[in-house]
């Protein structure tokens, strides 16, 4: 299985039934010899992290990333300003850090929410398990040279697939739920 970090694994219709994974669509922040770890970029919940975490003085989206750990937070940032122990995913593309130096640099509007994506839980699985699911077709990889902060999410599900050709053009431009067609 040839993925690296940075980048997109789209669900297929495969996945239909799957509450957490229908039409998702994962950025892959790491990828070892025995599991792969990403986020959902485009599962926006109803809260804001500023009712999450009092210390936030703005309200900035927050996103479901997955079942795993669906209790923590976790973010991704594309900033010129650097957190301490943050880790490089792509190009311009880092994850978590000194959460502290985060809460202080978006106080200061030195970090604006199109900069940074928050997330409660990940996506992640044993590699055997995720070569599985792609030998079944439930997922795409899609290489990433967009900036995840520009994404349509509401498209974004559907312009990915569109990108990998016609195969699931009938698909794409069905309603979320078929029964309503």
């Amino acid at each position: 299985m040839i993925i690296k970090p940075g980048d997109l694994l789209i669900s297929t219709p495969n996945v239909m039934g799957d509450v957490n994974f229908h039409r998702s669509v994962i950025i892959i922040t790491e990828c070892t010899e025995n599991s792969v770890m990403g986020f959902m970029l485009n599962k926006r919940i109803k809260y804001l992290l500023n009712e999450i975490v009092n210390d936030i003085k703005f309200s900035f989206p927050v996103y479901y990333g997955g079942p795993v750990e669906s209790n923590n937070l976790f973010y991704l940032f594309n900033s010129k300003v650097k957190i301490g122990g943050s880790e490089i995913i792509s190009k311009n593309l880092f994850c978590g850090g000194n959460f502290k130096e985060l809460i202080n640099n978006i106080n200061e509007n030195k970090i604006d929410s199109k900069e940074i994506k928050f997330f409660l839980g990940y996506s992640g699985w044993s590699i055997n398990q995720l070569e599985n699911e792609i030998d079944e077709k439930s997922w795409e990889i899609v290489s990433n040279n967009d900036d995840i902060f520009s994404f349509d999410e509401k498209n974004i599900w559907r312009n990915s697939l569109k990108s990998i050709g016609n195969k699931y053009l009938l698909w794409i431009n069905s309603p979320e739920n078929p029964i309503n067609n």
